[in-house]
């Protein structure tokens, strides 16, 4: 039988209970809006202490979105004015990197 001493369980506990899952976007509803339009992004581990900014990107250009509403599971954001129309991505900012996100965003 395998037996764990106590500094070795306690070192995998505590990384267990500190360790942070990628934050990440799994849908947009609706996928598409004009300027002004808000936007609800859902996923895991999005809360202020780990999302920092959220990113829109047409492959070129970054430009960061205005948080209307930011919790664990969602995001509300609404689409920048001056925003030529097409499909953008979205790329959450946290301390340590940029993550490109799956979904798209499409404005009109």
């Amino acid at each position: 039988m395998l037996m764990w001493n106590w500094p070795v369980r306690f070192v995998l506990a505590a990384g267990l209970l500190f360790a942070q899952g990628m934050p990440r976007i799994s849908s947009v509803e609706p996928t598409t809006g004009k300027a002004g339009a808000e936007i609800t992004a859902s996923g895991e581990e999005l809360s202020k202490s780990i999302v920092l900014k959220l990113l829109i990107s047409d492959g070129k250009k970054d430009v960061e979105l205005k948080l209307t509403v930011q919790e664990e599971k969602s995001i509300k954001f609404t689409i920048p004015e001056g925003l030529a129309p097409g499909r953008y991505g979205l790329a959450i900012v946290t301390k340590d990197k940029i993550i490109d996100q799956p979904v798209k965003v499409t404005v009109e």
